[in-house]
């Protein structure tokens, strides 16, 4: 299991004005680049990025935390100043390889997903409405 704790932190710590300003300049960024990007304000965490018809990554509204595959992480870090978002890349969207610890981010993350055991995609799906 990766533990993702570490850039959760990081990008909580990044004190940056992100949720409201960063956040859709990076979103702009991405639709300007070919990506297209499925968000809902004031609905949903996270905005999904897809390439043409398939999904390649999440990008969190409240802290600047982006999780892509490694196939588009160049592009995405050519795009996107990983000084300041935190850009993990990761091999599938679906595969359960992942955990944090829940006791550091309880207070960012809702209670319902398996914290020692989850996908990228579990992550999305278990925390995505506000």
């Amino acid at each position: 299991m990766k533990d993702l704790t570490k850039y959760f932190l990081d990008a909580i710590n990044s004190n940056l004005y992100w949720k409201h300003d960063m956040f859709f300049d990076a979103v702009n960024l991405l639709q300007l680049n070919k990506y297209t990007i499925s968000f809902w304000l004031n609905e949903e965490n996270w905005a999904i990025i897809n390439l043409e018809d398939k999904t390649i990554g999440y990008m969190w509204i409240n802290y600047p935390l982006l999780f892509v595959l490694n196939e588009y992480i160049a592009d995405i870090l050519t795009l996107l100043d990983s000084s300041q978002i935190t850009i993990v890349g990761i091999k599938s969207l679906q595969k359960k390889e992942f955990k944090v610890d829940y006791n550091l981010l309880k207070d960012y993350l809702d209670y319902g997903f398996d914290s020692k055991c989850f996908s990228i995609e579990d992550l999305w799906f278990y925390t995505n409405s506000i």
